[in-house]
Parts: C-alpha cells; sequence; structure tokens
C-alpha cells in the first residue's frame, strides 16, 4: 500500500512539475510572438521590438491615403511597413487592371488592429480600431 501513495505521489509531483514548465514555455512563446523586426534608421540594421509599440494612433496617422480606387496619392507600401512592421495577414485580388493587396496587423497586448488596402502601390483605404 505504502509502495502505490509513493508511487502516486512522484506521478503527482511529475504532473505539476511538467504543468508548470508548459506554461512557462507557453508564456514565453506568446511573448515572443508579440515582436517583431524593425530597420533601425540610424544603421539600417533590425532589431525586435513589440508589436504594441509599433501599431500605435500616431503611426496610423502618419498613413497618407489617396484615391479610394487608384491608391494616387497615398503612402507607398514600404512606408508603410516601415512604420508598422510587417504584416501579420496579406491577400490580393485585381480587378479592371488595378492590382488590391490587403494588410493587417493585430496586437492581443494593445488590443490595435490596424488594415491597410494598398492599390497600385500606394495606400487607398485604411482602418484603425482599438478593442
Amino acid at each position: 500500500m505504502k509502495t502505490i501513495l509513493k508511487v502516486l505521489a512522484w506521478c503527482f509531483l511529475f504532473f505539476i512539475l511538467l504543468g508548470v514548465g508548459c506554461a512557462a514555455l507557453f508564456d514565453t512563446a506568446v511573448k515572443e510572438s508579440d515582436k517583431v523586426e524593425v530597420k533601425t534608421n540610424e544603421t539600417g540594421k533590425t532589431k525586435k521590438v513589440e508589436k504594441s509599440s509599433l501599431l500605435t494612433k500616431e503611426n496610423y496617422d502618419k498613413i497618407n491615403q489617396g484615391d479610394v480606387l487608384t491608391g494616387e496619392g497615398g503612402s507607398s507600401k514600404d512606408e508603410v511597413i516601415s512604420l508598422l512592421g510587417e504584416p501579420e495577414t496579406k491577400s490580393e485580388s485585381s480587378f479592371d487592371d488595378v492590382t488590391h493587396e490587403y494588410l493587417n496587423w493585430h496586437s492581443l497586448k494593445s488590443g490595435v488592429s490596424i488594415s491597410v488596402t494598398i492599390s497600385n502601390g500606394k495606400v487607398s483605404n485604411k482602418t484603425f480600431a482599438k478593442l
């Protein structure tokens, strides 16, 4: 009977330690996934920063929205990426000789979501939401 209790105690301890270890790994993975690489203006090198520090209303307001159909007068795709980092999701469509790219950024930490439509290489639409 004592042997069974010892085995059960060791199993219980093992599963507790396994659970704590998995939780620590998951927390590290979540923290790391909320970081993106951006180029620094001074050196041109890349560094990792938190997404939430890039996905701000201030950076969103720096993006110029051009003509809704053609994007003329809007910021370029490269300008947008330099402000917000690489988008989390991208999709593309074409209609009447105009190519549209749909770029999306999200940060769970700050609750911010930014969507930008690029038409012929320029911003034709943008949205900002904070939950």
